[in-house]
């Protein structure tokens, strides 16, 4: 037996398995990966004990054991997301964005080169958010799409769309300006400036004039802005490229869709470098086509300078609308 923590702790949720440690440390591992608890019952999937003096699981009612050395083999990242993403498109995507993909495959073989173990908690979002982006707007109907870097490097801030942060709610609640990221800051403080109509911006105090913050994305979306990243999910920085080179494919798809459908030319503002560059492979075979325009600016989160180094990026996106004969995108909500 090697020399690995032993379990002390089991909690089960919905979709996965918590296993505490001896060493203070938790393995947190999707269902799916264990093949005999597929078919198994709630009750059958929690019949389960610490065996071994805590080097193993075994389940009684389904006479199946898993060593520790199995269970930490399954918290590569490559394990964690195959897991995670099984039949993805079935059970996650949009039913309305099914047709507009095809056939595209996620490249898991990104994931053979991700070194280190997923301990107490696995990728992010949850499997239920990993395609918010795209919940609320059918492909036809998308106008612009905001594109950013990666998921929030904490949980509890990735939503599944860019710059959405998860643990904000109201901005008027207590201390929530405080909490701001500095991405959701820099566009904020863009957002105000489209209803600042005497030139004088007061920082983020009157960010308290916004709807709930789930609202105000919900309502962009609605009016055809899809909020997207490079990668829709994260786990750590060391997995970044990885995480990237996964959903390339993915995401490559879905931008030269929206180029090629019988609509009006989409508008992608491609926020921060990581952005530009996936954007410009992205598009490297559109080269000459009218149906769609690219507008950069810096990433929101250096919003002290860069950000608003060539205007307000949410003034020139309809700018550019205007100059395609195309209606504004009405930024600051109002009642319809």
């Amino acid at each position: 037996m090697s020399n690995l923590a032993k379990a002390k702790k089991l909690t089960f949720g919905k979709h996965r398995v918590r296993i505490e440690l001896d060493d203070g440390c938790s393995l947190c591992i999707p269902l799916e990966c264990f093949p005999p608890l597929s078919n198994a019952t709630s009750k059958q999937r929690k019949n389960c004990r610490i065996c071994d003096s805590g080097n193993g699981l075994h389940w009684d009612d389904l006479n199946h054991s898993v060593s520790m050395e199995e269970l930490v083999a399954m918290t590569s990242l490559k394990e964690i997301m195959e897991c995670k993403l099984k039949d993805w498109k079935s059970r996650l995507l949009p039913s309305c964005w099914k047709d507009a993909i095809g056939d595209v495959q996620l490249d898991f073989s990104a994931l053979d080169s991700a070194t280190g173990k997923i301990l107490c908690n696995d990728a992010w979002p949850h499997d239920n958010y990993i395609f918010k982006a795209f919940h609320r707007v059918a492909p036809n109907d998308v106008r612009v799409v905001i594109f950013g870097n990666e998921p929030y490097s904490k949980a509890c801030r990735s939503t599944g769309r860019a710059f959405e942060q998860g643990d904000i709610d109201s901005f008027n609640d207590d201390g929530a300006r405080e909490k701001i990221a500095d991405s959701l800051r820099g566009l904020i403080l863009a957002l105000l400036m489209t209803n600042c109509s005497d030139g004088k911006l007061n920082g983020l105090a009157d960010c308290g004039k916004l709807a709930g913050q789930t609202e105000l994305f919900d309502w962009w979306e609605n009016h055809g802005v899809v909020w997207l990243n490079t990668s829709l999910t994260f786990s750590s920085k060391a997995h970044s490229d990885n995480h990237r080179n996964l959903w390339r494919p993915f995401i490559t798809n879905i931008i030269n869709g929206l180029v090629n459908r019988d609509q009006d030319p989409v508008i992608f503002a491609a926020w921060g470098k990581e952005a530009q560059d996936e954007m410009k492979r992205s598009l490297r075979n559109q080269s000459g086509s009218t149906k769609f325009y690219v507008l950069r600016s810096a990433h929101p989160a250096s919003y002290g300078c860069q950000f608003f180094a060539d205007g307000n990026p949410l003034f020139a996106i309809n700018r550019k609308l205007r100059s395609l004969d195309l209606q504004d995108i009405p930024w600051w909500p109002i009642d319809e």
